[in-house]
């Protein structure tokens, strides 16, 4: 298929990255050996939506209904939290920016959604206090 290239992802080039670099050059996550795929992949997942912008959609996603045609929207993970496997940004977008520099600190290797969900909810709590987290807004 000409239209799509696939190429190996270098995790040393993807995490050479000032706020990222030491998380990843120690490799905690690999201590976590079942859940390890999953940060790195939460992890990526930023760095990819800071480093060029687009739109993530993770593979179990089943869509019913056309994205919204507004540059920047993240998807719900419940009723409690918000994540990004469901989610469209522009490059270096503030909020993936304010992510990948918190994302180092909030690793927890005991908690799968440390770097992924929780970071996302804790992330807009802080910068966006008293925001509704209802069906419409956040």
């Amino acid at each position: 298929m000409k239209q799509i290239k696939l190429i190996w992802m270098d995790l040393d080039e993807l995490f050479d990255d000032p706020y990222l670099r030491g998380w990843h050059h120690e490799r905690s996550y690999l201590f976590n050996e079942f859940q390890a795929p999953r940060f790195v992949s939460d992890a990526a997942r930023v760095v990819l939506l800071w480093s060029y912008g687009g739109t993530y959609i993770d593979l179990d996603v089943i869509t019913l209904k056309p994205f919204p045609e507004i540059p920047n929207f993240l998807g719900r993970m419940d009723e409690k939290q918000i994540n990004l496997a469901i989610s469209n940004f522009t490059k270096g977008h503030m909020l993936i920016d304010m992510l990948r520099k918190e994302l180092s600190a909030s690793f927890d290797l005991f908690l799968i959604t440390s770097v992924g969900p929780k970071l996302v909810t804790e992330t807009l709590h802080r910068y966006c206090p008293g925001s509704p987290m209802n069906k419409e807004t956040l």
